[in-house]
Parts: structure tokens; sequence; C-alpha cells
């Protein structure tokens, strides 16, 4: 199923120029047939209520995000998280120079959970569109912690005065996510 326009020559990649500004879902690659084009689940919450406060699990804090002190520890976390699919992220220096330079980028919607050594233990990363980007939680997974990050970015996007919070989740993610984010109030984004 071709979802984009084509090209004189029959091929939508050779119309790129302006094609790639428009894909806010950074998903160019999969459609120039560098990788599998993955199926997507997009969710939805409306801010417009007053949101649950965030209760962090015993032993772990929200950590300011630092580029020079985190950005390699949570790599490696999205990395760890994704290696049996539900996402993923380039070598370090493609992704941080692609993040870095992203017109949608903020260092204060980059959330960080840590663990009472001060190890990175979760990642919600949000681009300043009030969309979600990567949550991913490592070993304490089931303990709250996700939930913790997640309303934590949607109190901050309501605090900005963001209607609403939106994601999108591959079909494919092993970790029950789609779930968790349904239990946390979102509905697919095609259901009004």
């Amino acid at each position: 199923m071709n979802r984009w326009p084509q090209s004189e020559t029959g091929c939508w990649c050779s119309s790129l120029k302006i094609t790639v500004l428009f894909l806010k879902w950074r998903a160019a690659p999969y459609y120039c047939g560098v990788m599998n084009d993955p199926l997507y689940t997009q969710l939805k919450l409306g801010l417009l209520e007053q949101l649950p406060v965030p209760v962090w699990p015993a032993g772990s804090r929200l950590e300011p995000f630092e580029a020079e002190k985190h950005s390699k520890s949570a790599h490696a976390l999205l990395t760890e998280a994704y290696k049996n699919g539900g996402g993923r992220v380039g070598d370090f220096d493609r992704w941080w120079t692609a993040l870095r330079d992203d017109p949608e980028y903020e260092p204060a919607l980059f959330f960080l959970a840590a663990d009472a050594r001060g190890e990175i233990i979760g990642v919600a990363h949000c681009w300043t569109s009030s969309f979600l980007k990567d949550l991913v939680v490592g070993e304490w997974r089931r303990r709250g912690l996700g939930r913790a990050l997640f309303l934590h970015a949607c109190n901050v996007f309501r605090d900005r005065g963001a209607t609403k919070f939106a994601l999108k989740v591959e079909d494919s993610n092993p970790s029950g996510a789609v779930q968790l984010y349904q239990r946390l109030g979102m509905s697919k984004a095609d259901q009004d």
C-alpha cells in the first residue's frame, strides 16, 4: 500500500525535498526502503482535567537532564529497552546529533529517573509539540516508574498550557506499552 504521493519516476523518494519536513513521525528511513515499515498505534490524552501527581517508587527520583552527564546513559537505556523490538535508536553519535539538532528538542523535556546511586533507570523524552517520543524503564519495570514519568511529562505540558498529549507505539512493541497508556487514560487517536 503506497501512502505517499509518487513522482513522475514512480518513486516517492525522488520527490523527497519537502516530504521529509512533513514526516513528523521521524519515519523517512522506513519509507525509503532502508528499514521495514512498522505499524503504529497512535494514542492521545486530553490535558484539560487535573492529572494525578506522580508517585515515585521508593529509591527513585526525578533527575534533571544534563546533556554532557546523561546523554550516553540515556542512549544506553533506550538501546537496551528496544533490543527486543518496539522502537529503535541508532548509534550514539547519529542519535545524539539528530536529537540535539531537532527543532522540537528542548533539554527541559527530556525527563530522567535515577536510582539512589544516581544511575539512570528511566527516560521520558518529549518533543515541544506535546508529543512523547520515547518512554523506557530498565530493570525498574512494573514498579510504577513508567507511570510516574508519564504523569510528570503530562503535568509539565499541562502547566505549559497544552490541551493534549500524544504518542505512538509500534504495534510490535513487546512491553505492553499500549495497555499501560490506556490504563493511564489515553485513547486511540482515531476514537473521539
